[in-house]
């Protein structure tokens, strides 16, 4: 009785076995249309992000840098790419002075340099592109500030 029995169960397995797969392959033909739709849809007309910060009183304004036109709320200019802060802009004054961590040499006023998006420690630009990325220790960051005066 129990030797009729086995075969039956494994049948029955091996078909939600087979089951399975052909859903789990239905659902990723499925999210993968869908994926590209959104994709089309997104090149063809713009979505605006639920995210995006509107500006409350003027839409825009001029650039004191480059002089083109940005949104009222911009941080940076994305033309130019300045800083349109004072804290950012007096950053390269701050940097001066200071000791590279990959070099070991001072940052001079005539030496390009780049300040570390995540804990701030001025590069050499050049020590910056030759390590890919922050050299302070424990510092990940592949992303940089350029301070304002380094780019006037």
């Amino acid at each position: 009785m129990i030797e009729g029995i086995i075969p039956i169960l494994s049948l029955l397995v091996l078909f939600f076995l087979v089951l399975t797969v052909v859903v789990w392959i239905g659902n990723s033909i499925r999210l993968y249309i869908s994926r590209s739709l959104s994709l089309r849809q997104s090149n063809t007309a713009s979505v605006e992000s639920p995210f995006e910060k509107k500006a409350t009183t003027k839409e825009h304004r001029t650039c004191p840098f480059c002089k083109e036109e940005i949104k009222s709320y911009a941080v940076k200019c994305k033309h130019c790419n300045s800083f349109l802060n004072t804290k950012s802009r007096n950053a390269m004054a701050s940097m001066i002075a200071k000791i590279c961590p990959y070099c070991q040499f001072s940052i001079k006023q005539d030496s390009e340099a780049v300040q570390c998006q995540g804990c701030e420690m001025p590069h050499h630009k050049e020590c910056w592109e030759d390590n890919d990325g922050c050299t302070t220790f424990g510092c990940n960051e592949t992303t940089f500030k350029v301070p304002a005066e380094n780019r006037l």
